[in-house]
Order: C-alpha cells, then structure tokens, then sequence
C-alpha cells in the first residue's frame, strides 16, 4: 500500500523553485545581500528551515541556484534577440554591452557575478556556472555566424563559444574595477574580439 506524503512533503512540493527564488530576493531587500539567513527565506517562502535545507542543502546551493535562475532568463531572451536580428554582428556586440550594463544595474546580477568575475567569489560554484550559461547562450549564436559566413570557417563552435564569455568577464572586470566605459567596451569588442572571429569578408566591411 503506498503511503500518503507527509504534511511537511506535501507542503514543500507546493512550494515552486520560482517561489523560493522569489523569498531568497525578498529576504535580501530586507536583510541586506551578506546577512539573509535560510530562516528568513523560508519564513517568506512559507517552508520551515528544514525543509528548505532539504530541497537545497544549503546556503550556498540556495544563492547559486538563484543564479543560475536569473541569469539564464537572461541569456535566453538575448539570443534569441541576436538570432533575430538582421545584423549578426551588431546585435552581438550590443548583446554584450546590454550584459555588462545589466549586470552593473541590476543588484541580483551585481550582487552574484561581480565578485566572481573580479576574484572575490562570495559562492561556490559562481565562475563555472557562469561560463556554463555564457557558452550555452552563444553555441546557436555561433552556428548561425559561422553558417552565414560571418564568422570564419575553420572555427571551432566549442572555442568561440568559449572566447565570447571569457571576453564577457573581462569587460565586465573593466568596467566594474577600472572604471572602463561602455564605449571604451565597443570599441575593445571592435578592436579586438571581433578580428580574431569575422571573416575576411565581413571584416573588410565593418
């Protein structure tokens, strides 16, 4: 005979990661990015501290989850803006820009990405999670480039993917520690990740 879930169960499976997230902000609004505890999201989340200790083991997999969430809602929604666009090149460059600007504006994104990307990671995990969702986000982007002639041939899709979001931290280190502006930005992406990708074709016309 199958047993009924218990009453804790039953309550946690009602409670959506989305839900959890949403209490995670909530609790960081309130308490500040480095003094919200796991109490305090799950008296938002309507969960007892063991139960959210159940579904993500701990502190840090709770805020790297966060991560992971609202940066890949991110990241989905420029490439699809990039696949749309009749502009390859400009929508990548912009697409670029647009991340450094949200990650600057953005206190989640701030909070989360800034102190990986300049040495200071305040989670496990954060620098691979965000080079795992910068290289998934390019992959379509780069077949499209390198499909359309716009990226050179003999590229490998993987290494592309790759030298995007590392040149994505390294702009995002820039502007955040040495103050680089959002133009100074353009014209690195111009001068130099741009040459070593376009092909002779499309390099001799931009």
């Amino acid at each position: 005979m199958q047993q009924k879930p218990s009453t804790q169960t039953a309550s946690l499976q009602r409670v959506s990661d989305a839900e959890i997230f949403e209490a995670v902000r909530r609790s960081i609004d309130t308490n500040g990015t480095t003094k919200f505890t796991m109490t305090h999201v799950a008296e938002f989340a309507g969960l007892t501290r063991v139960q959210l200790y159940n579904r993500f083991g701990s502190r840090n997999a709770l805020i790297l989850a966060l991560l992971v969430d609202h940066v890949t809602e991110f990241k989905k929604q420029a490439a699809l803006k990039i696949l749309a666009a009749d502009d390859l090149v400009l929508a990548i460059r912009e697409t670029i820009i647009s991340g450094i600007n949200a990650v600057l504006e953005d206190p989640y994104f701030k909070m989360l990405i800034m102190p990986a990307v300049t040495g200071q990671t305040q989670v496990d995990g954060t620098p691979a999670a965000i080079l795992a969702l910068g290289h998934k986000q390019w992959l379509p982007v780069v077949d499209r480039a390198i499909e359309a002639g716009i990226f050179k041939s003999n590229l490998l899709r993987e290494d592309v993917a790759d030298w995007l979001t590392f040149n994505e931290m390294t702009l995002l280190n820039a502007s955040q520690t040495y103050g680089k502006s959002l133009g100074q930005c353009r014209a690195y992406i111009d001068d130099y990740i741009f040459p070593s990708l376009l092909s002779a074709s499309i390099e001799a016309d931009t």
